[in-house]
């Protein structure tokens, strides 16, 4: 499965979950319920493979080409939206 991480947010005990986008939805999950200090690696943005079973997040890969690839994709649509501007 593809996960976009949108965000990492702080329960009021401290804990964090992730926000990924998975299509047309988004899907929560805490840090215990991934791999031990996985959720410090991860930046909003990033595009992970995974699987999810039972609110758990079970071998996930960040995809560090795809992720980069994309970055430049959107930031080349917002350099060709502000040139147009510029004219």
């Amino acid at each position: 499965m593809r996960l976009i991480l949108d965000r990492i947010e702080r329960t009021q005990n401290g804990k964090r979950i992730a926000v990924f986008e998975c299509e047309d939805s988004f899907i929560n999950i805490h840090e215990d319920n991934m791999p031990l200090g996985f959720i410090n690696e991860l930046k909003a943005g990033m595009i992970l493979g995974a699987e999810i079973d039972a609110d758990k997040l079970l071998s996930p890969k960040i995809l560090y080409e795809e992720t980069e690839k994309k970055q430049k994709e959107i930031k080349n649509r917002l350099n060709n939206l502000f040139n147009r501007k510029k004219k």
